[in-house]
């Protein structure tokens, strides 16, 4: 009856270890997963902040390209041919209007300092 006894202790024993085992296995499987969850919803957020970005970088590159059209006295069809030669892409008018800017500025200072006259002319020489 001793040896009985001893017996069903140590089963009691290897039941309780696989029972609880079973649990943390379960409850291990039950973290990952709802980390899992968290993270694909983290994904899910970072992307829609980089397409929220992306959208305010568009809005940006537009505006400034109106600016700088306005600016420069540009005709809508010029605009338009501008557009048409980027393929509609709004960073690359930027870049295209901006470069312009970088390239007519030291021109343009030369002009208001009486250093040269600008007119549009081929007989400008420049």
């Amino acid at each position: 009856m001793s040896e009985l006894l001893l017996v069903a202790l140590t089963v009691s024993g290897i039941v309780k270890a696989v029972c609880s085992a079973i649990n943390s296995a379960h409850s291990t499987y039950r973290n990952i997963q709802k980390g899992s969850i968290e993270l694909e919803l983290s994904k899910i957020n970072l992307a829609n902040e980089q397409l929220e970005l992306t959208q305010r970088q568009i809005r940006f590159c537009d505006s400034s390209s109106k600016s700088l059209v306005k600016l420069f006295g540009l005709s809508e069809e010029q605009d338009q041919q501008l557009n048409e030669r980027v393929q509609g892409n709004p960073v690359m008018k930027l870049k295209i209007l901006l470069s312009v800017f970088r390239r007519v500025e030291p021109l343009a200072k030369q002009q208001v300092e009486g250093k040269i006259e600008v007119t549009g002319k081929e007989s400008d020489g420049i």
